[in-house]
């Protein structure tokens, strides 16, 4: 599945980037700062909101926690789709984790929320939820914002993963079956934390995906971290070579 959104050049920016692995956010500011869409005081710079966390005021002004409201800059529109911004703070952060417990709770709680509405009520079929912290990794703004996805079909290639993942062993449990295993990093209650297992990056393309191991996604990452190396495509009977990077 593709989405082309040329709209999305538009949108504003306060974030400048460092290398391709290089990520410079600001310190939390004191309060809000001037000619930021998303911070109190600036509701009137984003579209009406479709949720928000409140201790009080009406919708669309001051007294958020944290705050939904349509990307003005979407990649999908209704009644195709459905594309929304989660600010995550009132306060001006870059960082996710600047924020403390309560406000990372409550922003997680919001997550949650809204993809159930979204896949709810608003009868998507596919939601993807993600979070961009600097320039490097796509975010044009700095204060400190989910955006969730809602898509009316599911993309066939995710479907055809997932129903191989419940046909066969899970994969998971093998990994973090065991809380006592090499690769399991924390355990609290029922949730697990570990390092799952990763083919290292090489820089030889060996199929068309478009990432994970012999992606040419994967290829460029090792390129990066190992200036000089060359790219190989070994696709067919006979190798072929591209420039050094």
């Amino acid at each position: 599945m593709l989405l082309v959104a040329p709209g999305r050049l538009e949108r504003p920016h306060d974030l400048t980037g460092g290398g391709p692995r290089t990520v410079t956010l600001p310190a939390p500011a004191p309060g809000p700062v001037e000619g930021c869409p998303f911070c109190p005081g600036a509701e009137h710079e984003t579209p009406p909101e479709h949720w928000a966390l409140r201790d009080h005021g009406a919708p669309d002004t001051p007294g958020w926690r944290v705050r939904a409201v349509p990307n003005r800059y979407p990649v999908i529109t209704p009644p195709d789709g459905v594309h929304e911004v989660i600010v995550n703070c009132d306060r001006h952060v870059g960082a996710f984790w600047d924020l403390d417990d309560a406000e990372a709770a409550a922003a997680t709680s919001a997550w949650a929320l809204r993809e159930t509405a979204v896949s709810g009520g608003e009868g998507a079929a596919r939601t993807f939820l993600f979070l961009n912290q600097g320039a490097p990794a796509g975010a044009s703004l700095q204060h400190t914002h989910a955006q969730l996805v809602g898509l009316p079909q599911d993309p066939p290639r995710l479907a055809a993963r997932e129903a191989a993942f419940v046909a066969g062993p899970c994969p998971v449990c093998a990994e973090a079956g065991d809380p006592g295993g090499p690769l399991v990093v924390a355990t609290t209650g029922s949730l697990v934390a570990w390092c799952p297992r990763v083919p290292p990056l090489t820089g030889v393309v060996t199929n068309t995906q478009d990432s994970g191991p012999g992606s040419l996604r994967a290829a460029l990452y090792y390129a990066f971290d190992h200036p000089g190396a060359t790219i190989r495509f070994s696709r067919s009977s006979t190798p072929q070579k591209c420039s050094r990077m």
